[in-house]
């Protein structure tokens, strides 16, 4: 998860980039550098792990940074400020009277009450899913959208508090080294492969003249063989090409882990052909090019299993690290 800060809301969004939380602070018009915190959201998945109260937090740092202060009309805005004195600082002078002379709001019944309804934190506003036009009520982050001048975000920051740029600098480079090296992994089974497939080309039958012939048993081979080699010279390409994605300032593109899939089926293939080169006897056209095939596949099966297995595993590394 990362969290997106714009010159209006502060998003918590989800690896898919969907908004799992936010705090709206739309500026005050005819109030210089006075924001308004209208709306608090938490998705129900992460209710109780205290994701409003840091995007509060969140949402000081920007205030201070930008040197803006605020007015809370949110609920859980005024509560959390109550209960967080330190952080006065970034209020409206304006509301500062409000606030010395405000009554702690008694909290309801966890039974369920009007504020909150049956299970729902109150201090959090949930809205009417009728009203939203989005499912759960929770919209997707946007993806183009464009900030003011006078509020143009300073920064995108991880969860882990290393600010986007630093850490896509560095992961960038790593996931790239390690994508270029799968796809080394996997054009080296693709030449392996090909050349033990020309080594028994001819084994059941001239393959110019296995149409003509009648050839079963070279047109099964074939047909095996070159559908293998078409998926390896297909998933090659993908496995180069980047995820890309959206924010504030525009598209980029990461390293999504693609070329899982492909090394989990050099390895199915894999115990495809050791499955068939032990049950499958060769009687019969069909059963005959299906097992040529199979020891086709076996004929460097230790190497390709290697660079399979080894494939694989960076491949999972290149997708945690996007995560």
């Amino acid at each position: 998860m990362i969290y997106k800060i714009y010159h209006d809301r502060i998003v918590l969004a989800d690896d898919d980039d969907l908004a799992l939380a936010e705090v709206d602070f739309p500026a005050i018009e005819g109030a210089d550098h006075t924001v308004e915190i209208t709306h608090t959201v938490v998705d129900e998945s992460l209710q109780g792990q205290g994701i409003a109260g840091k995007l509060m937090l969140k949402l000081t740092e920007y205030l201070r940074k930008n040197h803006l202060t605020a007015i809370p009309s949110c609920s859980y805005a005024v509560k959390w400020f109550q209960k967080h004195p330190e952080a006065s600082d970034v209020l409206s002078p304006d509301y500062m009277p409000e606030l010395e002379d405000m009554p702690a709001a008694p909290r309801p019944e966890q039974t369920g009450s009007p504020a909150g309804g049956q299970g729902q934190d109150p201090y959090v506003h949930h809205p009417d899913p009728a009203s939203v036009p989005y499912p759960g009520a929770y919209a997707p982050a946007p993806r183009l959208r464009r900030t003011a001048p006078e509020y143009t975000p300073a920064y995108k920051e991880a969860e882990s508090g290393m600010p986007r740029n630093v850490a896509g600098t560095v992961m960038g480079v790593i996931t790239r080294g390690l994508q270029l090296l799968c796809a080394f992994f996997l054009a080296l089974i693709f030449i392996i492969y090909t050349y033990a497939v020309l080594l028994n080309l001819e084994t059941l039958g001239q393959w110019e003249t296995m149409v003509y012939d009648k050839n079963i048993a070279e047109m099964t081979f074939c047909g095996i063989s070159g559908g293998i080699l078409l998926i390896f010279f297909i998933e090659f390409f993908w496995m180069l090409t980047r995820k890309k994605v959206w924010d504030e300032d525009g598209s980029y593109r990461i390293d999504s882990g693609r070329g899982i899939t492909a090394f989990v089926l050099v390895l199915f293939f894999y115990l495809l052909a050791l499955v068939a080169d032990a049950f499958v006897t060769g009687d019969g056209m069909v059963l005959s090019g299906i097992l040529t095939a199979a020891e086709t596949y076996l004929a460097n099966g230790i190497i390709i299993r290697t660079l399979g297995i080894a494939g694989l595993i960076l491949s999972i590394i290149r997708k945690v690290i996007g995560h």
